[in-house]
């Protein structure tokens, strides 16, 4: 296990690496992946997925990147948000900023 210092928050995470994939956790017992300057799980095939506090969440793309190229999810607090119009609003909401601004 190696120490991985965020370069967002400066906080110390605990890093797994083997042959294919790599998870930064905040905990030493690694039980709470959490990464604020990329994703906190990346395999190989070009898996991601970006985690705080040890919920998916990402508010500038998805939180989840699948290998194939049309596979993605965006997710914020937890919450997957499953439809966001061209001009940012999605169902039964006035727009993502305002919720996102409530969720703060």
């Amino acid at each position: 296990m190696k120490t991985y210092k965020d370069k967002v928050s400066g906080e110390t995470l605990y890093v797994v690496s083997g042959q294919s994939i790599t998870r930064y956790y905040k905990d030493k017992a690694m039980t709470v992946y959490h990464r604020l300057d990329g994703p906190a799980i990346e395999y190989a095939n070009g898996y991601k997925a970006w985690y705080v506090n040890g919920t998916l969440h990402r508010l500038n793309g998805p939180a989840v990147e699948y290998a194939d190229v049309v596979g993605k999810e965006w997710y914020v607090d937890g919450v997957l948000i499953t439809s966001i119009t061209s001009n940012g609003k999605y169902e039964g909401t006035e727009s993502l900023q305002d919720d996102l601004n409530r969720i703060k």
